[in-house]
């Protein structure tokens, strides 16, 4: 579970997002895409150690003994990233989508059960396999809060000045250019009641014959 589910989860997710919940697969990727970026940037300038490192401290890291051997028992990359934890970063958004795509579809509230179990279950995993304090599971939550509050709050921000813009623009005008009629108008106008109107002169019908 804690290697596997890990990524499994959050990109079964994030396609479930793209496909069922358009409007919200913006805020969904930006947030996971930050949430990494900053726990990267933090490995590189503050790593720190897993209990599992610890000499002498009594931690037993049971990844190994559980799996017996392979990739996801020895893994290659950096071993000093426990802050944040990043298993929880990605769990807490999995809750944070999952409750978010369910909230107008009835039918399937019910994945919102084992979407909330989801980061306990990864809580307790890297916990006991000695991968993470405490301390790196509440840093990983806090880092998904404020990346998806954010991330929400510019959506919002976003989606009020397009509504402002296509509420201020006159009839008749698409983006920035007037749409006008390409053809002029030729039906004559009606005078205004009361308006003087004009009158032709009188055609003179007498032929221009020199007098005698």
């Amino acid at each position: 579970y804690y290697q596997l589910a890990h990524i499994a989860t959050a990109m079964a997710v994030l396609v479930a997002c793209y496909v069922f919940a358009p409007v919200m697969y913006r805020r969904a990727r930006n947030t996971l895409a930050a949430t990494n970026v900053v726990g990267l940037i933090v490995f590189v300038v503050y790593p720190v150690a897993p209990p599992r490192l610890l000499p002498g401290a009594g931690f037993i890291d049971s990844i190994p003994d559980a799996l017996g051997g392979g990739s996801a028992a020895l893994p290659e990359p950096d071993q000093y990233a426990a802050m944040p934890s990043l298993h929880l970063a990605w769990a807490t958004w999995v809750a944070f989508a999952v409750w978010a795509m369910t909230r107008e579809l009835d039918r399937v509230k019910w994945l919102r059960i084992p979407a909330t179990l989801h980061p306990l279950v990864t809580a307790s995993a890297v916990v006991s396999t000695a991968n993470h304090y405490v301390l790196d599971v509440l840093a990983g939550v806090f880092l998904t809060l404020v990346s998806w509050t954010l991330f929400g709050a510019r959506e919002r921000q976003m989606m009020a000045r397009r509504m402002s813009t296509a509420n201020t623009q006159p009839a008749g005008t698409s983006g920035s250019q007037t749409v006008s009629s390409r053809y002029a108008t030729t039906a004559p106008t009606a005078p205004a009641p009361g308006a003087p109107t004009a009158t032709s002169p009188p055609a003179n019908n007498t032929s221009n014959v020199p007098s005698p």
